[in-house]
């Protein structure tokens, strides 16, 4: 009977670990050369951002942690945009554009919002599967220097994006 629950348990780490490795984006060492563009018509492109850092982060409307970082994602926005930093939210493929747009305006989001209904930028971000939130942050020169797949720490996030600002500045 030990043995059997010895097994069982074996199993499922392994079958974690598994799931963490197929999930997991792959290593990127820098943002892919694509373009975005948003729902006002603008186009960015997350490997040439203007010598200015950016957050980008894959989300959903059904993603319930993703939603509740919204007003987090906002704050960034209004303390860092004047700077030049960015916050650029890529709605997934599977996330109805109405769903996306009664979000918008519940919220009154004030940062760039892209749809990838193609599932093009999360291919070229090296994401696998449509996990949510994952998110990265893009360093001015296009490197990404940081990626978390799941909640994100707003605290560690602001050092981070301050220190960016701080090696970027003339």
């Amino acid at each position: 009977m030990m043995v059997i629950n010895k097994i069982k348990i074996s199993f499922a780490v392994l079958a974690t670990l598994a799931l963490f490795f197929l999930l997991k984006p792959a290593k990127l060492a820098s943002a892919p050369n694509i373009d975005l563009v948003t729902l006002k018509g603008k186009t960015l492109n997350p490997s040439n951002l203007n010598n200015k850092p950016a957050l980008i982060t894959f989300w959903a409307s059904s993603c319930k942690t993703c939603v509740l970082e919204i007003p987090e994602l906002g704050k960034l926005h209004q303390d860092y945009h004047k700077l030049g930093f960015n916050v650029i939210a890529i709605a997934m493929y599977y996330d109805r554009p109405d769903k996306v747009s009664d979000i918008i305006k519940l919220y009154n989001i004030p940062y760039h919002i892209v749809f990838d209904l193609q599932k093009n930028i999360m291919r070229s971000f090296g994401m696998k599967q449509g996990i949510t939130p994952t998110t990265f942050l893009v360093s001015p020169k296009g490197k990404i220097v940081f990626h978390k797949l799941g909640k994100l720490n707003f605290d560690d996030l602001r050092q981070q994006i301050d220190s960016l600002l701080i090696e970027n500045k003339p």
